[in-house]
Parts: C-alpha cells; structure tokens; sequence
C-alpha cells in the first residue's frame, strides 16, 4: 500500500472516530448513502525543503449529509462545520495530527460551508468539503 492510501485510512479512521454515524469512504464511490463522507488527494507540492526533506500534500474531505431541503441535514451540516465540538469534522481529522506518525503535521484550513452535490442518480444532497494541509 502506498503512502498515500495510508494517510486516507488513517484520516478515514480520525473521521469514523471523532463524528458518530457518518460512513466514511477511503475513496470516491458512485453511491454513498448519506451521511457519508469520501476522501479525495488534492495538490501536491514536492521538495519543499532543502535537499527534498518536506512534502506538502492537500487532503479532500467532502462530506454528503442529505437532501438539500431537509431541515434536520441542514443543521446537522451546521454541526459538522462547527470548529469544535463532538460533531465537528474539522475536531475529528484534528485528533491525530501525525496520524499515527504517518505524517510530520496536519492542519484544517478551510471548509466550503453549505455546498448542493448531485449524485449521479441526479438526487441532490447538501454537504460541504474540507481542505486538510497535510506536511510529509
């Protein structure tokens, strides 16, 4: 297995730990059943170091909550942008910011906040995305 499918288990594992009752998805699935969560590789920026030491790597998590005119989605989604708390999704990748010692450091910069996904049966649901900078 590769690095990088180490470091998606092991967020994957931060988010199943740290939010209650999301399915989280290593990768990209045609179908989730919501709440679910799937995690994406952003850019990667080789040689950020002397001599190759540091590898920046950005992270991807979207989170799909339900349809995008239920109340209760809404302000569970409210919760999960939330910057702490036991529902926050930030708090949750948080947790472990070495992933085991995976990694030199992680941090949650931004979140997209309130965004309407459709799904490939052309349901819509709300969610939002997480960027998670990650130092290799």
């Amino acid at each position: 297995m590769s690095q990088i499918s180490d470091i998606k288990d092991a967020l994957a594992a931060n988010l199943k730990t740290g939010v209650s009752g999301v399915q989280v998805l290593g990768y990209v699935r045609d179908q989730v059943t919501p709440p679910a969560a799937d995690i994406r590789r952003g850019t990667l920026d080789y040689d950020q170091a002397l001599n190759g030491g540091v590898t920046h790597l950005t992270m991807l998590i979207r989170v799909f909550v339900a349809g995008v005119t239920d109340k209760g989605s809404q302000q569970r989604l409210d919760a999960y942008l939330a910057p702490a708390g036991d529902e926050s999704v930030k708090a949750a990748i948080e947790s472990d910011t070495t992933l085991g010692g995976l990694i030199q450091d992680l941090h949650v910069t931004q979140a997209t906040g309130e965004q309407t996904y459709t799904m490939n049966d052309n349901t819509q649901m709300i969610g939002s995305e997480w960027t998670v900078e990650l130092w290799l």
